[in-house]
C-alpha cells in the first residue's frame, strides 16, 4: 500500500459511507483496481489494508458523532434522568433503550462476521454479489414504500430488524445506508444512531 491508494480509499469512504452504495465494497473495489493499474497480485494478505479501512470508518464515527452531537446528548440526558427518576415515557429515552437493544444485536450478529469480512477484502466477486444483494433489498424498499406510506413510530421489533440489518452491513457490499432507507419507515434516525456505537 502507498500513500496514493490510502488518498483513493479516503475519497471514496467520505463520498460513498452515507450513500446506500456499500462504501466498504467500494473500498474493496478501489484497492482491487489500483492493483490492477499497478500490476500488483490482488490476492494477498495485508494488514496494512484491514487497519487503513478500520482508520477509515472512525474517521466517519467522528464525522457522525459531529452532526448528531446534540441529538446523542439529548438521548444521554433522557437516560440519566429517566434512571433517576424512574420515568421512562420520554421518547428520547425509549429511543435510547431501543439504540441501547439494537447495538447489542449488532454486535452480536457482527462480531463473528469480522473474520469472514475480512477475508472477503481479497475478494471483489463474492463483495459484487452482495452489493446486488443490497440493490435488491432498495429495490424492494422503493416498492414497499409506494404500497405503504405509513410510517410507524420505533418500538423493540423495529430496532431489533434495523439492527440485524446493520450486523449484516459488516460484510462488504452490504450496505448499512441501504439498510437506512430500506427501514426508513421503521425509524431512519435509530439506524443511524445504531451504527454509532456499532
Amino acid at each position: 500500500m502507498d500513500l496514493i491508494q490510502s488518498i483513493l480509499m479516503g475519497i471514496v469512504q467520505g463520498l460513498s459511507e452515507f450513500l446506500p452504495i456499500s462504501s466498504s465494497a467500494h473500498l474493496v473495489f478501489t484497492s482491487n483496481f489500483y492493483k490492477v493499474f499497478r500490476g500488483i497480485e490482488i490476492v494477498q494478505e495485508s494488514n496494512q489494508e484491514i487497519f487503513l479501512d478500520i482508520m477509515l470508518h472512525l474517521g466517519t464515527l467522528i464525522a457522525v458523532l459531529i452532526y448528531f452531537r446534540k441529538e446523542i446528548f439529548e438521548i444521554l440526558k433522557a437516560l440519566y434522568f429517566g434512571l433517576k427518576n424512574k420515568d421512562y415515557s420520554s421518547r428520547e429515552f425509549k429511543l435510547g433503550m431501543y439504540i441501547i437493544l439494537g447495538t447489542v444485536i449488532t454486535v452480536l450478529i457482527a462480531y463473528p462476521l469480522n473474520e469472514v469480512a475480512g477475508g472477503l477484502v481479497f475478494m471483489p466477486s463474492v463483495v459484487g454479489m452482495l452489493l446486488v444483494g443490497t440493490g435488491v433489498l432498495l429495490l424492494f424498499s422503493e416498492y414497499w414504500a409506494k404500497k405503504h406510506t405509513d410510517k410507524k413510530d420505533i418500538s423493540i421489533k423495529n430496532s431489533i430488524l434495523i439492527a440485524i440489518a446493520q450486523g449484516l452491513a459488516a460484510l462488504p457490499g452490504f450496505s448499512r445506508s441501504g439498510c437506512n432507507r430500506t427501514f426508513k419507515r421503521y425509524g431512519q434516525n435509530l439506524c443511524c444512531k445504531i451504527f454509532i456505537p456499532a
